[in-house]
């Protein structure tokens, strides 16, 4: 039987070294799917307001994702650094952190729905990939 458009699955993918390209990416993805979640794989959160006096920078895009609005759930993996603005604007975005020192894989509650997979490389341990470095 023909499947209904509820239960076709559809897939966008692309790739780039730069997290800046979450931004735009994620404006052309809401189009089309306006109450995605995000699953963010990385060591940094990326969501200061403004790093080093620059709100577009590689530390930023998270945060103006959040304040565009429009994101059903914002998850984060891998997280290894945050300072106190970064943990105060996780609180309040009301972003779902997963810290490395007390990571849990049987904790991790996958967002439901459509998701945006967001995965920097350095949220593997630098054991493993040694070669990734934030320089």
């Amino acid at each position: 039987s023909p499947r209904s458009a509820s239960s076709t699955v559809a897939c966008a993918c692309s790739a780039s070294g730069a997290i800046t390209q979450s931004r735009p990416r994620w404006s052309r993805l809401t189009r089309f799917h306006p109450a995605l979640s995000i699953l963010h794989f990385d060591a940094h959160p990326d969501l200061y307001e403004a790093f080093e006096g620059n709100r577009s920078s590689h530390a930023s895009p998270f945060a103006r994702i959040m304040e565009r609005g429009g994101v059903r759930t914002l998850t984060q993996v891998g997280i290894r650094t945050m300072n106190a603005h970064q943990q105060a604007q996780a609180e309040r975005f009301g972003v779902i952190m997963h810290a490395m020192h007390d990571f849990d894989s049987r904790a991790l509650a996958l967002p439901r729905g459509p998701v945006y997979l967001s995965f920097d490389m350095d949220a593997l341990d630098p054991a493993y990939a040694p070669g990734v470095s934030h320089q």
